[in-house]
């Protein structure tokens, strides 16, 4: 038993439960407090990455545009360019004879290729036009060893309201 007349025992005791709730002060810390921490510093940079990439999509020159008519002469020239430049030919192109009711074409263009590096890069250049147009299909075939055909379905925007 603990004699509560002794100084030095009640020092003692006194002593070690301060140094006991002191601990456990900090076992709660580390073990509640620390991994709340790190969760909201991770919440916090997710947020900032998501409001840098919204501002990105958001700036003027990076959105797509969508025109008040079909325009399908422009858009034609700008397929040929982009098929010039990555050694693709387009051997057909038909759309549809009327708009959705988004606004939207359809064209199928038929595309021969040297190589599947240029079928790509063509590809990648179509969906990232300036013009709002969407890949909906691609149907590829190998048609020679150094030769790949693609058929595109190619939704591409108007604005029919304006």
């Amino acid at each position: 038993m603990t004699n509560w007349s002794d100084a030095s025992q009640r020092r003692k005791i006194m002593i070690f439960s301060f140094l006991l709730v002191i601990l456990l002060t900090m076992m709660c810390f580390v073990l509640y407090v620390m991994p709340v921490k790190h969760d909201v510093g991770i919440a916090e940079t997710a947020v900032a990455n998501q409001e840098r990439l919204l501002e990105a999509s958001a700036a003027p020159g990076e959105q797509s545009t969508v025109p008040d008519a079909p325009l399908e002469n422009e858009l034609l020239k700008e397929l040929a360019k982009i098929a010039k430049a990555n050694d693709t030919s387009i051997t057909g192109i038909t759309n549809s004879t009327e708009a959705d009711a988004e606004g939207a074409y359809i064209y199928q263009v038929s595309t021969e290729s040297a190589d599947y590096k240029a079928l790509h890069q063509f590809l990648t250049q179509v969906d990232g036009m300036k013009r709002k147009a969407e890949i909906e299909q691609i149907d590829v075939t190998n048609a020679s060893e150094n030769s790949y055909i693609a058929t595109i379905s190619l939704r591409v925007f108007y604005n029919p309201a304006s």
